[in-house]
């Protein structure tokens, strides 16, 4: 590489690292940090070639006659606010790993300049505990878009914790799948897929799958349209299973929560006040699970099947608190 090319790429990233709009530096303080890091000696006529250059490729910079002080890289691939949000996200991710988390973490903040990274890294952040310890999410992705493209099956072993807090194989045997979709819900990312084993789909998460592996065969076209965030709104709390029809009487507290979990469109009925009543469709399971976090809010009106199970599950409680 010429002197010249290697200064160029030399001066645009002084122009990334040392420079933003709180951190102007002039033509030959610029000039001074190119040549303390690569040894590289530029010309003022040189670095105006330069930045003309690099504003025919897109990067935008402001100089003294915009801003009467010096120049700074005015334009970035993520503003800080953006990367801020994305950072922040993938911090609270639960799915992540904390190795993968501080990975892309340190990727996003590579796009900012060091007084910015370094503000950043100055924030309290907690270490989340809630990580998962698998570190294959990231490859996971990989292996399962290359699958849903190429229309291949996957074999994989699927996690579970044990007693003692670690991910464990749920059973000796891989299960074999064909990935459909890779979705993301209530903070998780999931893989829907089909079996030739079994009618309709089926879902697994992500971040509970290990050594994911390409298969041979092809698999059949789907065959039928397919919405996959609707599948997941109607998996409530992620669980298996058909789903049913069931109509709940709930009060007026939680209005919000609910239309928040089965979404604004969601048909409100009139009660007596105070109370609404809304027909959802999900598995019995998630049913049951939303009824007991929401006990003192919700009552089942129907089926009487589900009333007689949830009743159950309250005598059940009872006696072990005896």
């Amino acid at each position: 590489m010429t002197g010249k090319k290697a200064g160029l790429l030399v001066l645009l990233e002084v122009l990334r690292e040392e420079t933003d709009e709180k951190h102007v530096l002039t033509c030959r303080e610029i000039l001074d940090l190119v040549k303390k890091r690569s040894g590289i000696s530029l010309n003022r006529r040189t670095f105006y070639s330069s930045l003309v250059l690099l504003e025919e490729h897109g990067f935008e910079v402001s100089k003294p006659s915009d801003n009467g002080k010096g120049y700074y890289l005015l334009r970035r691939e993520f503003e800080m606010s953006e990367v801020l949000m994305l950072c922040n996200a993938i911090h609270a991710s639960n799915f992540i790993s904390s190795a993968s988390s501080n990975d892309l973490i340190r990727k996003l903040l590579a796009s900012q300049s060091r007084y910015e990274r370094q503000s950043f890294s100055d924030a309290v952040y907690l270490p989340n505990r809630k990580k998962t310890e698998n570190q294959e999410l990231l490859l996971n992705i990989e292996v399962l878009s290359e699958s849903i493209q190429k229309r291949l099956p996957v074999s994989f072993t699927y996690l579970t914790y044990n007693r003692k807090g670690r991910l464990v194989a749920r059973r000796k045997e891989p299960y074999i799948t064909e990935p459909r979709y890779i979705v993301y819900n209530d903070g998780r990312g999931y893989m829907i897929c089909t079996s030739p084993n079994h009618p309709g789909f089926s879902h697994y998460r992500l971040d509970r799958m290990k050594k994911v592996v390409l298969m041979d065969e092809k698999t059949a076209p789907l065959g039928t349209d397919m919405d996959p965030y609707s599948y997941t709104k109607s998996k409530l709390f992620m669980f298996a299973g058909d789903n049913i029809t069931a109509e709940l009487k709930c009060s007026e507290k939680i209005l919000s929560q609910m239309l928040d979990i089965f979404g604004p469109g969601t048909e409100i009925l009139d009660d007596e006040e105070g109370f609404f009543r809304m027909h959802v469709e999900a598995p019995e399971q998630g049913i049951l699970w939303l009824v007991q976090e929401y006990l003192d809010s919700i009552t089942i009106l129907s089926p009487q099947s589900l009333k007689e199970k949830h009743r159950q599950i309250l005598l059940d409680a009872l006696k072990r608190m005896e």
